[in-house]
């Protein structure tokens, strides 16, 4: 079921707010439930980051993918959100734009890249049942017409850069809802849904330079707290991504370097 919104906060309140609302009443929630609209407010992305968008012009939504997998194996829902976008994106620019179709990649862990330019952001919030994640609610970002962006934010882009074309938002979504479903399966195939995302990420076996964040020594789950030390910049390349979503990188020397999100930077 698809709900569209002129203009809200965010995507992710409002069906976070109806999911709560049909459990309230004993009512059955549907699989891909999705809030789309044309204005968020109070857009979020990763690690509390806001999400820039001219109204009117892109594709912000939130669906609710209902999963039921154990806790431990969550990274495999971001592998299955961002492999759909990516590959709704692949295809959309061979129809329009074939000589930029194989630029589209996924920048660990979901991001959607297309050359060195970020197109499309997404935010998972998983819902925990015991030792299960029982439900996800994927909010999405994905830049579609807009041409000027204001914010800081370093090398933003959108489809219709590449395009060259003015494109229809709402097929867009259709499309993602649709790859959303027809990868739900590989959920239970581990080793296929990870050498599909494998086989589209962002910068693999080749070198290039990343920034080792002063808490990533030895890699934990905290958040860096000191961001004013020198960075420290080095050669490396993108070996695996594993289980839990760390990103494994090895360096010039061949020593193997595993790091959690935030803890390793991108040099772009």
């Amino acid at each position: 079921m698809i709900h569209f919104l002129q203009q809200t906060d965010s995507t992710n309140n409002r069906l976070l707010e109806y999911i709560a609302d049909r459990q309230k009443r004993g009512e059955q929630i549907d699989n891909l439930t999705t809030f789309y609209t044309d204005f968020q407010t109070a857009g979020r992305g990763q690690q509390g980051n806001t999400w820039e968008s001219e109204a009117g012009k892109n594709l912000l939504f939130s669906t609710l993918i209902i999963t039921n997998i154990a806790a431990e194996k969550q990274f495999r829902i971001t592998e299955l959100v961002s492999l759909a976008i990516a590959q709704v994106i692949k295809q959309l620019l061979s129809e329009t734009a074939p000589e930029h179709a194989n630029a589209v990649k996924i920048k660990w862990p979901n991001d959607i890249y297309i050359y060195d330019k970020k197109v499309c952001g997404i935010l998972i919030e998983n819902q925990l049942l015991g030792s299960s994640v029982n439900a996800s609610i994927v909010g999405v970002g994905l830049n579609v017409n807009q041409l000027v962006f204001q914010s800081s934010a370093p090398n933003p882009a959108s489809l219709r850069f590449f395009a060259k074309q003015q494109l229809e938002i709402f097929p867009i979504l259709n499309n993602i809802l649709n790859g959303f479903g027809r990868l739900l399966p590989l959920l239970e195939q581990p080793l296929a849904l990870h050498q599909k995302y494998m086989a589209m990420l962002y910068r693999r076996n080749e070198m290039f330079q990343y920034i080792e964040r002063e808490c990533s020594t030895k890699p934990t789950n905290i958040v860096c707290q000191n961001q004013t030390q020198e960075k420290q910049t080095f050669l490396a390349r993108i070996v695996n991504v594993d289980n839990f979503g760390r990103l494994i990188l090895q360096d010039q020397t061949g020593t193997l370097r595993t790091y959690h999100f935030k803890q390793i930077q991108f040099v772009i």
